[in-house]
């Protein structure tokens, strides 16, 4: 094959790259989901810390994080699905509630039920809900149907709370309803939009004290309004806004000392602001303190736990001390669209993604990360005998980069016949491989010379995918532009067999990772386009295949000595665990 004609199929493997960049959620855009009575809900269990890097503390934009009974907390994201996970950020489970087309809040009662308010269609006049789940997402009923109330007539409940004796508290546009725990409305706040006493002016939040009265914050005033259970209004005082108005309150809280804690957002300005009961600052974060750049209007949400305001920000959690507002710690997306995965001989896993390498140990939790942590692809990563880490960046080809085990970068090797280096593995006797898909081939270099040289050339057509076994022999993804078949090269490059390449094991489409099991030889493919797994005996013979109801265009694969696959799931930004009988693994 030609240069050209090469850079024509390397082409149409970049698009596959490129897509995690620019991939987006048709169900935000299309139309309505099913209703309750014809969709059960898309149910996922978790225990453990498999999925690396799953969304959970991170990974994920999270709206109404909420502090739940047993150390759990729970969160929506903007595809409404729910994640249930532990106070360390582990997923437990994730659900998407049927029937659903918008989260408008989410709250969790003392018994640990969901409430999730919202509508489930596009023009929600009469479609809004307050919804019971339990924690496994099983849906419990309606805990307020607004059918009763005229349905169109009562605008779409938004924020909900629920106090210790079962009252259901929402914010519907210019009024807070309450509900008893049978969902009959018992009292209302507000009345009108507007800025007179009882009036709120805009969005709103509030925060219900132990007596049942109310405090308001709104949207186009520096007022903080005081009312009483029963309704009426009862006082107020001016609070320090720190974002100019019309800035978004979204959480209000108030400690058993009196002070008040508010997070506002508006542009590019977010804030969480502490203030007394009078209206004097106490402090005020923008979120600079965390060594990055300041909060913008993606400032999420806001709840407290074990003495830290847990704020929710893009894809991060950051905490906060309750006693004086300190910053304490930021759990950090982890993994954006990982392409390879590889383990050391001490467990250790280094995962290559977009945004950097990772470092996770044995357990699955996240060490550190290093190298490039914007721009780079880093479609193959390798680990040498002396722990050395190799990786390739498909963004900056013609180098092999290096790292010690603890991510300090060694220098490179240099690879001027890369172009655009797809996989990366090297071999017992520490030879390393680097298929390249830009006309490079397949190149050998001995880490004893770091000298680069062509390995089975002429025998494929673009490779791939690349991954060296106990016995010697190396395998390969062998692209062509429109189907991919597997190879196996003896260790002096001479072709020892093909496999998929017909009958019902026939790979077809993109598979760019291959991977075999070090001690029975079973080989395992990742199919990009057919989001599968596909398994083949040593001698090439077609077993099954497996996918995963949540994999989307999985890349990379890595077998270890213990039969357990490891993915990397390049759209979901994790890397998923398997047991050889295509079982997902979470410990």
């Amino acid at each position: 094959m030609n240069r050209g004609t090469s850079l024509k199929v390397f082409t149409a493997l970049c698009m596959l790259f490129l897509l995690g960049a620019c991939t987006i959620n048709a169900e935000m855009f299309g139309g309505a989901k099913d209703l309750l009575s014809e969709d059960p809900g898309n149910q996922l269990t978790l225990k453990g810390q498999f999925p690396l890097g799953d969304p959970a503390f991170s990974g994920e934009f999270k709206n109404y994080v909420t502090a739940a009974p047993g150390n759990r907390f729970v969160f929506a994201t903007f595809d409404d699905d729910v994640y249930v996970t532990t106070d360390a950020g582990v997923i437990i489970k994730k659900f998407t509630p049927p029937g659903v087309t918008s989260i408008s809040g989410l709250t969790v009662d003392s018994n640990g039920v969901i409430y999730i308010t919202g509508s489930y269609d596009p023009n929600p006049n009469d479609t809004r809900f307050i919804r019971k789940f339990d924690m496994d997402g099983n849906y419990l009923g309606e805990a307020v149907t607004y059918t009763d109330e005229g349905g169109g007539a009562v605008a779409l409940p938004e924020n909900p709370y629920v106090a210790p004796d079962g009252s259901i508290y929402v914010s519907a546009f210019s009024q807070i309803r309450k509900y008893n725990a049978a969902g009959t409305l018992q009292t209302t706040y507000g009345s009108v939009q507007g800025t007179n006493d009882g009036e709120f002016q805009g969005t709103h939040t509030f925060f219900v004290e132990s007596d049942g009265s109310i405090y308001v914050a709104d949207t186009w005033s520096d007022r903080l309004q005081k009312f009483n259970a029963n309704g009426t209004f009862n006082s107020k005082f001016t609070w320090p806004r720190q974002v100019p108005a019309p800035s978004i309150v979204t959480s209000l809280m108030r400690e058993s000392n009196g002070d008040f804690v508010l997070t506002e957002r508006m542009g590019g300005d977010g804030r969480i602001t502490s203030f007394d009961g009078a209206g004097t600052l106490k402090w005020t974060r923008d979120g600079t303190e965390r060594g990055s750049a300041k909060y913008d209007s993606n400032l999420m949400s806001l709840t407290k736990y074990n003495g830290f305001y847990y704020l929710g920000y893009r894809d991060s959690l950051v905490l906060y001390n309750v006693a004086d507002g300190t910053f304490f710690k930021e759990y950090k997306k982890m993994l954006s669209n990982p392409f390879s995965v590889t383990r050391n001989k001490d467990g250790f896993f280094f995962v290559g993604a977009g945004n950097g390498l990772h470092k996770f140990n044995a357990k699955g939790e996240w060490q550190l990360t290093f190298g490039s942590t914007s721009g780079a692809m880093y479609s193959g990563v390798a680990v040498s005998s002396d722990d050395t880490v190799y990786a390739i960046d498909i963004v900056n080809p013609g180098k092999v980069f290096k790292y010690d085990i603890n991510g300090n970068s060694l220098g490179f090797l240099a690879v001027p016949t890369s172009a655009a280096p797809y996989g990366l593995s090297i071999d017992k006797n520490d030879n390393l491989f680097v298929a390249d898909g830009g006309g490079g081939g397949l190149i050998k270099i001995p880490l004893a010379t770091g000298v680069p040289a062509a390995f089975a050339a002429g025998q494929y057509t673009i490779p791939a995918g690349v991954s060296c076994q106990p016995d010697g022999t190396v395998l390969i993804m062998d692209f062509n532009g429109a189907a991919s078949i597997g190879k196996r090269f003896n260790a002096d490059g001479t072709l020892a067999d093909t496999f998929g390449n017909a009958g019902p094991g026939t790979i077809g489409g993109t598979a760019l990772g291959v991977t075999a099991d070090p001690t029975s030889g079973r080989i395992y493919v990742a199919h990009a386009t057919a989001n599968k797994i596909m398994v083949y005996e040593s001698n090439g013979d077609y077993v099954t295949d497996f996918t995963n109801a949540d994999f989307n265009q999985p890349f990379g694969i890595y077998a270890d000595s213990a039969g357990d696959i490891f993915v990397a799931d390049q759209l979901n930004n994790n890397v998923k665990k398997f047991k050889s009988d295509g079982t997902m693994a979470t410990e």
